[in-house]
């Protein structure tokens, strides 16, 4: 269940968002990639997971461009624990370095 969701300025490629449930907010990253890991060690070129003692080369893997675009959300930065009661809302300041996140006690001012 999220709450709320903050959207940061767009600095390069990737946006970045804040979100927050009843009582964590998380930094998020999400990307673009027209690209795709392959080679693996451990997987044969059908997707199954190979016995590792039949591997007795290093194989490094490499990048493969893909069709279809790959939209990919990691989480950034957790920030878990700050506030004793639920969290009702949050929001950027102007320098986009610092947030404000409220319950319902207290304001409290973090920065990134």
């Amino acid at each position: 269940k999220l709450n709320e969701i903050q959207w940061l300025k767009r600095q390069n490629n990737n946006l970045f968002l804040l979100s927050t449930n009843d009582k964590t907010i998380k930094l998020w990253k999400v990307s673009e990639r027209r690209y795709r890991l392959d080679g693996f060690n451990l997987y044969d070129e059908y997707g199954a997971q190979r016995d590792l003692r039949s591997i007795n080369t290093l194989r490094i893997p490499h990048l493969v461009p893909v069709n279809e675009l790959t939209v990919e959300a990691t989480p950034k930065k957790l920030y878990d624990k700050a506030h004793m009661y639920h969290i009702n809302s949050i929001s950027l300041n102007s320098d986009d370095e610092t947030y404000l996140s409220a319950d319902d006690l207290r304001i409290k001012p973090v920065a990134f």
